[in-house]
């Protein structure tokens, strides 16, 4: 997701696969928020 959006929740579907539109294997992934001063990262474990 990128662009602006307004305040609130939000939640997201990954459908495993990569900015190409290949699936990935399974493994250990990184999603990053970046938001004004604001940015987190999270790791996620995707499982076949």
């Amino acid at each position: 997701m990128t662009g602006e959006q307004l305040a609130g929740s939000y939640e997201m579907e990954w459908n495993g696969t990569d900015s190409h539109n290949q699936v990935v294997p399974t493994g250990i992934y990184f999603i990053r928020m970046n938001a004004d001063n604001f940015s987190a990262v999270q790791k996620i474990m995707l499982m076949k």
